[in-house]
């Protein structure tokens, strides 16, 4: 083997020269293994990260809300409440039919309760004292074209095994300050004149045109 630095003839194998001293058989970084290859090197995986609690919240929050708009505004678009479906306040009454109604402006005389569940409850009161509570359930009736809206609601005094049946009609029950009667099955002419919206009522300021035909009722 000759040493390229100096020509001097050294033994086959031999790491340094004898005569210079220079490095002859040097090998090659990574001999008998693969060489390395940045390209095909795998990255160390990043240390996974944690959950933002930040971002985890809002969107509790965000489904909150949408839950929250999908009952109060969503559902009732989808399946509205019927229309009798409330607390109607009394605002006249009469014994003889409607030409003769006595006008009332306190909504605590008489008050109607229909509950979505098919409940109903009657309160009969004068001022403060309260004098009968009538309770019962109540079923809307098939609309014709031709007749108003009606609920038919069988009622009976607590206390007794008394029943009463009775009509509920109006004209136009979208608007709360639409006028609806109660006619009493058993004796038409007892009538009362009830409305939802108690202004209505401490105004009195309807009359008896505003109220719906009970033709047919008699």
């Amino acid at each position: 083997m000759v040493c390229p630095h100096c020509g001097n003839e050294t033994k086959e194998g031999a790491a340094f020269c004898s005569k210079c001293g220079a490095q002859l058989n040097t090998p090659a970084a990574g001999i008998g293994q693969p060489a390395f290859n940045a390209a095909n090197a795998t990255a160390p995986h990043p240390l996974a990260k944690k959950p933002n609690g930040k971002l985890i919240a809002a969107g509790v929050a965000a489904l909150i809300i949408v839950g929250v708009l999908f009952v109060n505004v969503l559902m009732p678009l989808i399946s509205p409440e019927p229309w009798c479906v409330g607390t109607w306040y009394a605002a006249g009454v009469s014994r003889t039919g409607t030409e003769n109604m006595i006008r009332v402006k306190d909504p605590n005389y008489s008050a109607l309760v229909l509950d979505k569940d098919g409940s109903a409850e009657f309160r009969f009161a004068i001022g403060t004292a309260q004098c009968s509570t009538y309770t019962g359930t109540w079923e809307e009736d098939a609309k014709n074209s031709s007749k108003p809206h009606t609920v038919t609601i069988s009622l009976a005094k607590d206390g007794s095994g008394t029943g009463v049946l009775a009509t509920l009609v109006c004209n136009n029950p979208e608007n709360a300050k639409s006028l609806s009667c109660l006619v009493f099955t058993d004796e038409t002419d007892n009538v009362l004149v009830f409305c939802r919206d108690k202004s209505e009522v401490e105004s009195s300021t309807w009359s008896i045109s505003d109220l719906p035909s009970l033709d047919g009722l008699s």
